[in-house]
């Protein structure tokens, strides 16, 4: 792990970077490190070698990139013979497992498992999405041309996320409002998004974030702006998805760019702190 640690992220229509998070004297520009072209979005470093990182680019471009070298290798998992293309959301996620060294996870409407860094990728659900096909015309509007950039695409998969306790134990959440649990590594999926009460219907799944102490939690945010819906909807399960409760009662009505993260604090066994970012 780099010390003192490096800051990582993308910026719209301006790539991938990667800076310091002190430095002598302050951090100028110079400091900063073009990582990955296009769109800027996703960059994680690789766990298991400090050389590497994992960066995106718009659309579920994904690319292994050796920061001492600069060279990158696509990785992006693609369609079977025959099979239509597949439906990356134009901010495609990306899940590093915090469980086992080189397995990683991409999105597209089926979740894909990587286990050598990306080199292979294995399709380990269905369609998780609603798959309605009225939500997916892009490439027949557009007025003079199609839309067709994958800004457009929908019934997709946002948010993904491996417990920490189980690597067994996967959460997905999709952007026309579908909330996925598997228990036994992909063979088996539950949606259980109907058990969240209050929850209006096709809430955008904007994160899904798995307990760090105990394997039944999860906690999961939803985006209902494009709905004209301003407020905040963060929920908590503690039994695997079979029922929620709601925790937004001291953010603001206009919260609606809501993510959320837990993590351990101190010695990592007392103390639990929850961060929900609007």
């Amino acid at each position: 792990m780099d010390m003192p640690y490096h800051v990582y992220g993308g910026l719209q229509d301006n790539s991938s970077w990667i800076g310091d998070s002190a430095y002598p004297g302050g951090i100028t520009n110079d400091r900063w490190e073009n990582i990955y072209g296009g769109d800027g979005f996703w960059v994680f470093a690789d766990p298991s070698d400090n050389d590497y990182v994992y960066a995106e680019s718009q659309g579920g471009y994904i690319g292994r990139v050796n920061r001492k070298t600069h060279e990158s290798r696509g990785i992006q998992p693609l369609p079977e013979y025959k099979e239509k293309k597949l439906r990356y959301n134009w901010n495609t996620p990306i899940h590093v497992s915090p469980t086992q060294n080189g397995t990683i996870y991409l999105g597209a409407q089926f979740l894909f498992r990587s286990r050598d860094h990306g080199q292979t990728w294995e399709r380990i659900s269905p369609d998780l999405t609603t798959n309605d096909p009225e939500k997916q015309k892009q490439e027949q509007s557009g007025g003079i041309t199609v839309d067709n950039s994958s800004a457009e695409m929908h019934t997709t998969i946002f948010a993904i996320c491996e417990s920490p306790k189980n690597p067994n134990l996967i959460w997905v959440g999709t952007d026309d409002g579908n909330v996925q649990v598997t228990r036994d590594g992909g063979k088996n999926w539950k949606n259980v998004v109907s058990n969240i009460k209050g929850l209006p219907k096709n809430a955008w799944v904007s994160s899904i974030d798995a307990g760090h102490f105990d394997q039944g939690t999860a906690y999961a945010t939803f985006d209902l702006h494009t709905f004209g819906d301003m407020r905040p909807y963060v929920y908590k399960t503690t039994d695997f998805g079979q029922t929620w409760a709601i925790r937004t009662c001291c953010l603001s009505a206009l919260s609606w760019g809501c993510g959320f993260r837990s993590t351990a604090a101190g010695n990592g066994r007392s103390t639990k702190v929850a961060i929900c970012l609007t």
